[in-house]
């Protein structure tokens, strides 16, 4: 008979725990991303960003991440708008966050959304560092307690990125997009070739995020 409980397959207690901790926690948590964001993307894609089911399956998930984990340096491929960023700093103030991104959205909306997110992090305290570059070419990443994925969404692209991630030092990598079949593929195909077992879909998340442990538990 078929396995149908998605965090059996780990076999380990740890991991199932960490698991159960941020999904209470995002289902008790009460912060709102809106208040960090500018008002361009707020009105992106029909305003659907400012909405609060967006707050609650999004921003508030990952918050909770962050606030389980409790990461003491926390790396994001995809910088953004700083969604999650700000999600993540909210949890962990004392955090520091290293984000990396080629300005793509800057170039695409016309607007500095990376000067926005450097701006808005000095302004609310959060120790916030912004390398504009791409991934591609990069042989290696700070070191980190999390490791958010969020670049591009192209299957090279992800892939990269998450063979990137894999062979870091980062404790947790947290996958971002994978409702989408192109990057779901290019996670799950980086995870077979580093011979990765211990990770869990979570797929009452807007975008559908996939959690990693990279060290054993």
């Amino acid at each position: 008979m078929m396995n149908r409980d998605p965090f059996r397959f780990t076999g380990y207690p740890e991991f199932l725990r960490t698991v159960q901790q941020i999904r209470v926690a995002q289902t008790t948590c009460t912060y709102d991303h809106r208040p960090t964001q500018p008002e361009c993307q707020l009105r992106l894609d029909g305003g659907v960003y400012a909405t609060d089911e967006f707050v609650r399956a999004y921003a508030r998930f990952k918050w909770a991440v962050a606030r389980v984990l409790r990461p003491h340096r926390i790396v994001e491929i995809g910088v953004g708008s700083g969604m999650a960023a700000f999600a993540f700093l909210d949890a962990v103030p004392t955090a520091e966050y290293w984000g990396v991104d080629n300005g793509t959205k800057d170039l695409s909306e016309g607007f500095k959304y990376l000067d926005f997110v450097e701006r808005t992090a000095a302004q609310l305290g959060r120790r916030v560092r912004i390398q504009r570059k791409a991934t591609q070419g990069l042989v290696s990443l700070p070191d980190a307690d999390l490791l958010h994925v969020d670049g591009g969404h192209g299957f090279s692209l992800v892939r990269q990125d998450m063979q990137l991630a894999l062979r870091s030092s980062a404790l947790w990598i947290l996958a971002d997009d994978c409702r989408w079949p192109g990057v779901a593929a290019a996670v799950l195909t980086a995870l077979a070739e580093e011979d990765h077992r211990h990770w869990v879909y979570f797929p009452d998340t807007w975008t559908g995020n996939i959690l990693i442990r990279n060290r054993p538990v």
